[in-house]
């Protein structure tokens, strides 16, 4: 499913339409009581995100984030798919573009979701070879765009939980 984006005049979550009007009205949180057992989270530490595409370049990614009105996004490095041979590296540039227009359109932080393959508990060598370069490259990746973390997926089989 594609992710569309919404009109500006569109709240991003309609069931909160409204809700800035009301919290005009209320007192400050200072002059508030305290509820019990509950802690508050101000507006600026919340992060609404979306996975979103590196179809025609990383940067496209963040506009796209930025038009679905998120504070936050994640990315696939690659194909998650698809090997990569640990050859294919970043350009310094691309990464720089990246990083430059993530700070310019407030976007954090960045994760980057690693490959669907990646096994590194494969007895397959060639399993275990293709995962180690591709887990590679996802961390060359991530640095060079500053990614804060990198989801992997985990491989478990009922032939691994019975050795």
């Amino acid at each position: 499913m594609q992710a569309q984006a919404l009109p500006e005049s569109q709240p991003v979550y309609p069931a909160t339409a409204g809700t800035r009007e009301k919290r005009r009205a209320q007192p400050p949180a200072a002059a508030r009581p305290a509820s019990p057992g509950k802690a508050e989270t101000p507006a600026s530490t919340r992060r609404v995100g979306a996975h979103t595409s590196i179809a025609g370049g990383l940067t496209e990614a963040l506009d796209l984030a930025r038009r679905l009105r998120c504070t936050t996004l994640q990315i696939f490095s690659a194909s998650p798919r698809m090997w990569t041979d640990g050859r294919q590296k970043i350009d310094p540039a691309h990464a720089a573009e990246f990083r430059e227009r993530r700070r310019a359109l407030g976007l954090d932080p960045v994760v980057i979701h690693a490959n669907y393959l990646i096994n590194l508990a494969a007895q397959n060598d060639d399993i275990y070879e293709k995962s180690v370069a591709t887990l590679m490259n996802t961390v060359d990746v991530a640095c060079a765009i500053e990614a804060r973390s990198i989801v992997m997926m985990g491989h478990v089989t009922s032939q691994d939980c019975t050795t």
